[in-house]
């Protein structure tokens, strides 16, 4: 194929999922991954406990406290209808955008400033998979640099932008927002010291 036939059909894709967007009312996303978890007020690991008529009711691993959310900031939109069925997903090649997880789902949840649900992330051995649960119609870019990659790469000469999230090592993740219990081991240790 020639590169205009190229860019002929990467116009006619892109002009269709815009028209798709608008059609089911989504609006395309895009996600500043360093900012957004600068601006978050929630960054933990959590166990998902239900899916209410306006929150997402979720438990932070290693504490009893049950915390919500709110879905969006349209009050009368539900993701139940997206809730993934499969989980964990089989494969980390997995398209999760606009997806929720299951209740019982273990995943790393980021909460903004308006306690709105922003991002999920997966656990994938030494890595977050982030993604983008909002209503999108599954246009979601997200600009990973410098924490990850970009996980589906919208051009391979820059792997920093993505469209379906982001590969991020858990090292660079600070989680904030919530505390949680001390365990007895780190009781004894912050007391007496090594």
């Amino acid at each position: 194929m020639s590169k205009s036939t190229v860019r002929f059909l990467l116009v006619v894709l892109a002009l269709s999922l815009l028209a798709f967007s608008i059609g089911v009312k989504a609006k395309p996303r895009s996600v500043d991954l360093k900012e957004e978890l600068r601006l978050a007020t929630i960054i933990t690991p959590v166990k998902i406990v239900s899916y209410d008529q306006n929150l997402l009711r979720f438990q932070p691993i290693g504490n009893t406290a049950i915390l919500s959310a709110r879905y969006s900031t349209d009050p009368t939109w539900n993701p139940s209808r997206f809730v993934h069925s499969e989980w964990p997903p089989t494969s980390e090649k997995t398209t999760l955008s606009a997806e929720w997880p299951p209740v019982g789902a273990e995943v790393l949840v980021v909460v903004d400033k308006d306690n709105v649900i922003s991002l999920f992330a997966w656990s994938l051995d030494d890595d977050y998979r982030f993604w983008s649960p909002m209503k999108t119609g599954s246009v979601a870019v997200f600009n990973c640099k410098p924490l990850g990659v970009g996980f589906v790469l919208l051009s391979k000469d820059n792997s920093d932008i993505g469209w379906d999230g982001c590969l991020v090592k858990k090292t660079k993740i600070t989680t904030k927002g919530i505390s949680r219990p001390l365990g007895v081991d780190e009781i004894i240790k912050k007391t007496f010291g090594d």
